[in-house]
């Protein structure tokens, strides 16, 4: 039986990134024997997770515990769960790589599949290209729904373009970009598909959810993960037409401060879910909360950056497959009190895109000689 490692962004306190590594995982796991590689990567390490032993991390918690001693403990708590989750979710690698060692997970693994999220955007992992499996052989390179960020750099694109004609199969998640890949001379074939939480059924991700109301009343949850400016206006006037409050799960300090709003900041990925699934609405400008609003059926309306200090195309790419541009908070005409969303017609796009995707994903692996243990 062929042994698969998938590489990602699975060490990253971020909700998008731990639900997906889990995804696809969970749908890998049906037919093949799989591991999450538990790589290192050095930036990413830095910016998202808690470092105990760094000095310079210390003196500055330290510092945030003595003036923010509340926000920092459940800042805290919001750690911890992150880390449970993998603990109890994640199949890791048992042995831990980095830079300096991970061509020697080729003594352990068949192949390799990057993906999904944002691992082919260099600007993101800071020019680490090991996300684009330089250290294994050709015939071992994989992916699935990986996304990539659009550069500026002729010396990245050129990089780019030599990698990844050295994959035996390349998945996407954006239209885009397969049409930024040919652009820069990638002549293998390219294929968008789903990104993995869709992998999942609304039901298969309920049984990590516990049953229980996070807040015991109705709401509008907001969620943003970019520089945005109607979402909080939008959510509140959303909330105030149903008579509900606004809980925000951002860490923004100025949303504390606004009457009507609820922040709640010690939520780990299960919880995220278990707010998206009980929701009345969600706002948001974040890809992967989008996705969960779908995949549980709930009310939402999202908001697109208009600044630029963020990649547009994977709302508009959902919200295309969906055809849910209507719910873009700039295009909405008036705020209801009703759900008028097609719920029947969104169903049936969900599951041919799951089933394809799926499909897509199994028969390129059979195809290229990996057989599963079925």
């Amino acid at each position: 039986m062929k042994c698969i490692a998938i590489l990602t962004f699975h060490r990253t306190n971020n909700y998008g990134a731990a639900l997906q590594a889990y995804a696809l995982q969970y749908v890998l796991s049906k037919k093949y024997k799989i591991e999450i590689l538990d790589y290192r990567s050095p930036y990413l390490e830095k910016i998202y997770l808690r470092n105990e032993t760094r000095i310079g991390d210390k003196v500055r918690r330290l510092i945030r515990r003595v003036l923010y001693p509340i926000r920092t403990k459940q800042l805290d708590k919001r750690s911890d769960r992150f880390m449970d989750f993998y603990k109890k979710y994640y199949t890791l690698s048992s042995q831990s790589y980095d830079k300096d060692c991970v061509t020697s997970a080729n003594d352990k693994y068949d192949l390799f599949i990057a993906g999904s999220d944002q691992v082919w955007n260099p600007h993101l992992s800071r020019g680490d290209w090991n996300y684009f499996l330089e250290f294994a052989p050709a015939y071992k390179r994989y992916s699935y729904a990986a996304s990539v960020g659009i550069t500026n750099s002729v010396e990245d694109n050129e990089r780019i373009k030599y990698d990844l004609n050295q994959f035996q199969q390349i998945l996407v998640r954006e239209n885009k970009a397969i049409d930024f890949l040919k652009a820069i001379g990638v002549y293998r074939d390219i294929t968008a598909v789903c990104d993995p939480v869709f992998l999942l059924t609304a039901r298969e991700w309920g049984k990590i959810i516990p049953e229980s109301e996070p807040e015991g009343k109705k709401y509008v949850l907001l969620y943003t993960v970019a520089n945005v400016t109607k979402s909080l206006e939008f959510a509140r006037k959303l909330a105030h037409a149903n008579n509900i409050k606004v809980i925000s799960i951002n860490s923004n300090q100025s949303v504390k401060t606004i009457k009507g709003v609820k922040n709640v900041l010690d939520v780990g990925p299960v919880e995220f879910l278990q707010y998206i699934r009980k929701a009345t609405y969600v706002v948001t400008s974040s890809f992967h909360a989008l996705a969960f609003s779908i995949i549980f059926n709930i009310p939402f309306y999202y908001e697109l950056c208009q600044d630029g200090s963020n990649n547009n195309d994977r709302l508009e790419n959902i919200a295309d497959i969906f055809c849910m541009k209507n719910r873009n908070i700039l295009s909405a005409r008036q705020i209801t009190q009703t759900d008028n969303m097609d719920w029947r017609s969104v169903n049936l796009i969900l599951e041919n895109y799951r089933q394809k995707s799926m499909n897509i994903l199994f028969d390129s692996l059979r195809e290229n000689g990996c057989d599963s243990d079925e």
